[in-house]
């Protein structure tokens, strides 16, 4: 298992999701759609309606988390798992995001069918300075930790349509009660407006939001 440490943030120019965080003067909002997609014979997309709608933001006491790219991984049996059953089962066993992280290599890097898929994650948290976000990216056996961000501003990753408009996310007060619902709003809004002129949307509805203080 190797942690690698980086400044960069790699970008899937094909993600099929949209997920993200803003930090406020008093926590951080961390928000994604719920909508699964899969490539039928001919790599064309639609979506997962088996799965149905696919949790993306998960907390405990000690930090946030949102993913997006690979959803799922086959075990050490070859049996697929959902990403988010793994979360579920497992982020309130682990204070320290960074056990729960080699806890889940540890699975990923038990069938090497996994070896070239790319999970990507973005984590919220607070220490001494104040709140923070992280990219994490999982790929080839590997943990790669970027740099926290303290800026009070949003932070996403995805589809890149929707992480373009991003910087249309202007809010005017920065407390998290007063824009979890504006940060709602927004994204419902640009589903909606993209469902109307895209043959597929790879973002879609419900939008979940969850606070961390």
């Amino acid at each position: 298992m190797i942690t690698v440490q980086s400044n960069n943030i790699r970008r899937d120019m094909n993600s099929m999701s949209f997920v993200g965080m803003t930090i406020c003067d008093d926590g951080i909002v961390a928000f994604g759609d719920s909508k699964g997609t899969i490539r039928d014979a001919l790599g064309n997309s639609k979506e997962d309606t088996k799965r149905g709608n696919i949790q993306k933001v998960f907390k405990n006491n000690h930090y946030v988390l949102v993913t997006c790219n690979a959803n799922t991984f086959f075990d050490e049996s070859n049996f697929n798992i959902n990403i988010e059953n793994f979360m579920l089962d497992n982020i309130n066993n682990y204070n320290n995001y960074f056990d729960f992280f080699e806890k889940l290599l540890c699975r990923i890097s038990s069938n090497q069918l996994n070896f070239n898929n790319l999970y990507k994650f973005i984590i919220g948290s607070k220490d001494e300075f104040g709140y923070y976000v992280q990219h994490v990216d999982i790929i080839n056996n590997q943990i790669i930790i970027c740099k926290k961000f303290r800026d009070l501003q949003t932070y996403t990753m995805g589809n890149d349509y929707y992480t373009h408009l991003t910087y249309t996310f202007n809010f005017r007060l920065n407390q998290i009660l007063l824009i979890q619902n504006e940060i709602k709003d927004k994204i419902e809004n640009i589903i909606k407006d993209v469902d109307k002129f895209s043959s597929y949307n790879p973002v879609g509805l419900p939008v979940n939001v969850e606070i961390f203080q």
